[in-house]
């Protein structure tokens, strides 16, 4: 989150803001994340196996906020990598 806010309040050209929004998008999924964990909308996780559903807000909002570090970090590295080697052939 903080990488995000510091991308979006002070522009660059290696970092567009659009990556400020996908770190803030991927921010609010692990707290809602945490939030159905811990069983803030009605159903907690924390029940035991046999009394939990197939399908969970929570391990949906789990594997979110998963993908989304995953996508933040591989972009941020490319757009850094792609503005140095543009910077090389100059």
């Amino acid at each position: 989150l903080l990488a995000s806010i510091d991308f979006w309040r002070r522009p660059d050209r290696r970092f567009p803001r659009w990556l400020s929004l996908l770190g803030v998008a991927t921010v609010v999924a692990f707290i809602g994340f945490l939030a159905a964990y811990y069983g803030l909308f009605g159903d907690s996780t924390l029940a035991p196996a046999a009394d939990r559903p197939a399908f969970t807000i929570a391990t949906t909002l789990e594997w979110a906020v998963l993908i989304g570090i995953m996508t933040w970090a591989f972009s941020v590295g490319f757009r850094w990598w792609r503005a140095e080697s543009a910077h090389g052939r100059a």
